[in-house]
């Protein structure tokens, strides 16, 4: 056991400094502004403000959407760099989280698979998790993704650990339950995705204990769901303006935040050489993008442990449990939900897959001859680990990976997949590039603008000293066109800043930045172009209210 946990803590601490030491590589995603502003405030309310109703309807009542830990984790890691959250947003700080939380998987992941099928088994998961590229790709960002996926993965292993695994007392049953319900409350903290814990775990204790696993269930469920409620003090029964008074009110603050998982912003995704809204995508579009994203060793071996524990289900309740999360909820997104940004809403499933791939290297091991174990065992371990030597080649674009199922990206981009989606492709040394061939107090547009805020943190210490601003996309003018209502023709735009989000690319504006621009520095991997710094030609202006 303690080989076990040093191998954990090993993979943690690499895990963790790989991407520690990239942070900055990395462009600015769409939703990191929005994350790192309600991260600051949470932290400063939590820890630099005075509590109560008014400071609750003030603070908390930004970001709704979104349960609050994945956040305020990121207003306490950009108040570890900055020392305060008083001045500023902290990019880095807020990325910090993140890495954090990507070091936590690696260790659970290795303590689980190890398990499961023994050492070889955590060693075989944890270089299976560390070597997807998408995954080490979204470590490095200021978002939820990769927090949540933390807290869901910890919440389904104590729960399975507290209802399946049998007890030496009712004590022992109580401590159990009790702690995992602390823990699944942080899961349900995270992301509105967390409900499929539960969800898929009372199937389980289902079939395993009938009826008699079910008051276990409640209680671990209540627990969690007082968690829940204790640690979002939107949900208090504060008296908020606009809402019913007490329980009432908390009661409609909830509902609000429960129809979020069908009222959410539309968003345009290229499928197939086809633009979809997101809840209109096809029904295989999660599977097809968690198989052509995951690299093919990992996904035949962790083929491999499924079947393995499926067969073993009656005898190992635990890694069936992980089966049955990891199909259920991969099912839900065949819903006509809200489905985009590639793998980003189901990143969650690949830590499970990475479990079961652990499982599988172990099955493979278990059947082959003694005189070939240990070299099995090598050559399963040097394959797991080859997807490095991809994230190094593409780095910093291992959110563009495609697996060879589809030709890499090269392949995808030909078959109409997004190369793609959230801007991470803005590189600071593309920034750089526009920040040199840029005069003093020139404007840039940006396409496509999907939040407003995006193009105000597009900065760089090259860009400051010569006062260059970019520009959304409703801020800009193309030549020949009229101008809209209450604006008029301001200051010239000499330069356009696109990233490859194609299911935007044939909008008007972003056609027309494509069309008219001149290419003078370009991201690109593959063949493909990820980025772009283009000059404008004469006509182009920004728009200015009038008065």
């Amino acid at each position: 056991m303690k080989s076990i946990s040093l191998v954990s803590l090993l993979f943690a601490v690499a895990a963790f400094f790989a991407v520690y030491v990239t942070l900055d590589d990395f462009g600015l995603t769409i939703d990191e502004p929005i994350n790192l502003s309600h991260g600051r405030n949470f932290a400063m309310a939590v820890l630099d403000e005075k509590w109560d109703a008014e400071s609750v309807a003030r603070t908390w009542s930004k970001g709704p959407e979104h349960p609050p830990l994945t956040r305020f984790l990121n207003g306490l890691g950009q108040r570890f760099v900055a020392g305060s959250n008083l001045a500023s947003v902290n990019l880095r700080g807020g990325r910090v989280s993140s890495a954090v939380a990507f070091a936590g998987i690696a260790f659970l992941i290795v303590r689980l698979a190890a398990s499961f099928a023994g050492l070889t088994a955590g060693i075989a998961a944890g270089l299976s998790f560390v070597t997807m590229p998408r995954l080490f790709a979204h470590a490095h960002f200021a978002s939820p993704e990769i927090v949540s996926a933390f807290f869901l993965l910890w919440a389904w292993i104590a729960g399975g650990k507290a209802l399946l695994d049998p007890k030496p007392s009712a004590l022992a049953r109580f401590t159990a339950v009790f702690g995992a319900g602390l823990i699944l409350g942080l899961a349900l903290l995270t992301k509105l995705t967390s409900a499929l814990v539960p969800a898929t775990l009372f199937v389980v204790v289902f079939w395993r204990r009938g009826f008699r696993g079910l008051p276990a269930w409640l209680a671990w469920f209540a627990l969690g769901m007082l968690t829940f409620f204790a640690g979002w003090p939107w949900m208090w029964p504060v008296d908020v303006p606009g809402m019913s008074a007490g329980f009432a009110g908390s009661f409609e603050r909830f509902r609000d935040y429960l129809s979020t998982v069908f009222k959410r912003a539309d968003l345009y995704v290229w499928y197939f050489g086809r633009q979809y809204r997101g809840n209109l995508v096809p029904w295989h579009f999660a599977p097809l993008f968690f198989t052509i994203t995951t690299p093919i060793i990992t996904l035949s071996v962790g083929g491999l442990g499924l079947v393995s524990a499926v067969k073993r289900r009656n005898h190992e309740p635990r890694p069936f449990s992980i089966v049955v999360a990891f199909v259920l909820s991969l099912a839900v997104f065949c819903l006509p939900i809200q489905r985009y940004d590639g793998e980003r809403l189901f990143l969650f499933l690949f830590p499970l897959w990475s479990v079961l791939a652990g499982v599988g290297v172990a099955w493979i091991i278990q059947h082959v001859g003694e005189p070939m174990r240990r070299w099995a065992t090598v050559a399963a371990l040097v394959l797991l680990a080859l997807p490095a030597m991809e994230i190094r080649r593409m780095h910093p674009f291992s959110l563009s990976y495609y697996s060879i199922f589809v030709g890499g990206l090269n392949g995808a981009e030909k078959l109409g997949l997004e190369p793609t989606y959230w801007g991470d492709s803005l590189t600071p040394r593309l920034l750089e590039k526009l920040a040199a061939a840029a005069d003093n107090d020139d404007r840039v547009v940006l396409a496509p603008t999907l939040y407003g805020g995006h193009p105000a943190f597009l900065t760089t210490p090259g860009l400051a000293a010569k006062s260059v601003v970019v520009l959304p996309g409703d801020l800009a003018l193309p030549p020949g066109e009229s101008p809209p209502p209450n604006a008029e023709p301001g200051r010239p735009i000499r330069w356009g800043l696109v990233f490859h989000r194609t299911g935007y690319l044939i909008d008007p504006l972003p056609a027309a930045l494509l069309e008219q621009g001149e290419v003078v520095a370009e991201e690109s991997m593959d063949g493909v172009w990820l980025a772009r710094v283009l000059k404008l030609p004469p006509g182009w202006r920004m728009l200015s209210p009038t008065r």
